[in-house]
């Protein structure tokens, strides 16, 4: 957006004096501030953005399998043998399994901005409007600024 051009039909009175009744352009005693289209201002930018992640999973399992074999006789020799000597299987198996998991991010981007002032309204605010190019790494970036105020 391009600055506006200031609309010149307005005329001085001609009062005769050296303060005019209807000029209040720049009083005797304020600071030179923005008023008029076309002014410059220069605007502060503070931006920060904060993020974070963090995740944690867990698992586990757990399995037991027993076994015995069974009991053959054929005589009572053969029995008491068995009896005394009995076969049997165990198995036990366990897994556990446990992660976390955490990210966090900060960016901040600071620096000015010259803004120029396109439009004065009713009420005194000003409408300005600027842009910037940033150089960032190998690409260039551009930050348009346009607000009222």
């Amino acid at each position: 957006m391009t600055a506006k051009p200031v609309a010149n039909n307005v005329a001085a009175p001609a009062d005769g004096a050296i303060f005019h009744a209807g000029n209040n352009e720049r009083p005797l005693f304020e600071d030179k501030r923005a008023r008029n289209v076309g002014d410059l201002l220069v605007i502060n930018i503070v931006e920060t953005t904060t993020g974070s992640r963090k995740s944690s999973s867990s698992s586990s399992t757990a399995n037991s399998i027993n076994a015995a074999t069974p009991t053959i006789s054929r005589g009572a020799g053969a029995l008491a043998k068995l009896l005394l000597k009995p076969f049997t299987a165990a198995s036990t198996t366990s897994n556990k399994t446990a992660g976390a998991e955490a990210g966090a991010a900060n960016e901040t981007l600071t620096g000015t901005i010259s803004v120029t002032v396109v439009e004065v309204l009713a009420n005194g605010n000003l409408v300005v409007s600027g842009e910037k190019q940033v150089a960032l790494n190998t690409s260039d970036e551009f930050i348009p600024f346009f607000g009222r105020g």
